[in-house]
């Protein structure tokens, strides 16, 4: 929710909270899209991220390096194009 705070520091909100985590691609809200692309880019570095996967292949191993969910991990696979 970093994304959020950072990226849309115009809004009023001082909490902003996930309800649904499980299908990150599938949001379609531009503001949305947006704080997940920053978000998991923050959490996994494309550098870092990409050799940790040529080691692996492994989304579970992962999940527990990067501490985020697996799905979290699918939808950073998805934006740089490895899945």
């Amino acid at each position: 929710e970093l994304g959020h705070y950072f990226l849309q520091s115009n809004t009023n909100k001082d909490i902003f909270l996930r309800i649904q985590i499980t299908q990150l691609d599938k949001e379609t809200k531009p503001d949305e899209v947006e704080a997940n692309l920053f978000a998991a880019a923050l959490l996994m570095p494309a550098k870092l991220f990409l050799k940790y996967w040529k080691l692996s292949h492994d989304i579970d191993a992962l999940s527990k390096i990067f501490a985020v969910t697996p799905a979290v991990v699918a939808f950073r696979l998805k934006t740089l194009d490895l899945s």
